[in-house]
């Protein structure tokens, strides 16, 4: 709703001054969104690419930063690699990347832009997300990345457990009105359970 207005702001620079005015108002973080909407007020197009907004969205902080550390520093993705299993990444938007690195890895080839996009059929991740993970932070050393790698990986578990107590709380109630009382039991043992494997936030204070 906003590009109709910034196409009748005639001067090209001060529509995409506006751009990044409303990119902050808006808190987004993506440049690959921020570059999506100065692409769309410099052909005057009506609308944001769909792909690159539902990339953004869909995609959290953490497997952002994890991938981010992991592609650009050798270090930490072998480090990395050997602590994620499958379950971190399976259900996440970006499992295609996460699943060819670890394929890339067991052949000792580097998972460049060249390599993963051959083999990653969803032109989002390829086009819109990949050349952004692949932008690295010259003002951050390897152990900064290293930290910040094993941070984003416990809240992605941490996050993963929180979303399975979840359905499990749904199901005890479900299992509640139903009377089913063997049921419940069954159930409040696994959420119990799930409880202890949440990471500790305080292991990376």
């Amino acid at each position: 709703e906003i590009l109709p207005y910034l196409k009748l702001v005639r001067d090209r620079v001060e529509s995409l001054e506006q751009v990044g005015r409303i990119a902050d108002h808006l808190k987004l973080d993506s440049d690959a969104v921020r570059q999506a909407f100065k692409r769309a007020v410099e052909t005057r197009a009506d609308r944001v690419s769909d792909s690159v907004i539902i990339t953004s969205l869909t995609t959290k902080l953490a497997e952002k930063n994890l991938l981010t550390a992991m592609l650009n520093h050798e270090g930490v993705r072998h480090r990395m690699l050997q602590q994620l299993v499958e379950e971190d990444y399976k259900q996440l938007r970006t499992s295609p990347i996460f699943m060819l690195m670890v394929e890339l890895a067991k052949q000792n080839l580097e998972p460049t832009y060249a390599a993963l996009s051959e083999q990653i059929f969803d032109s989002a991740l390829v086009n819109e997300l990949l050349p952004e993970l692949l932008i690295e932070d010259d003002d951050k050393y390897e152990a900064a990345y290293h930290r910040e790698a094993e941070e984003s990986l416990s809240s992605l578990r941490s996050s993963r457990l929180s979303e399975q107590q979840t359905v499990l709380q749904s199901e005890m109630n479900q299992a509640q009105r139903s009377g089913d009382s063997e049921l419940v039991n069954e159930l409040l043992m696994k959420k119990f359970e799930l409880c202890f494997q949440i990471p500790d936030s305080n292991d990376y204070i």
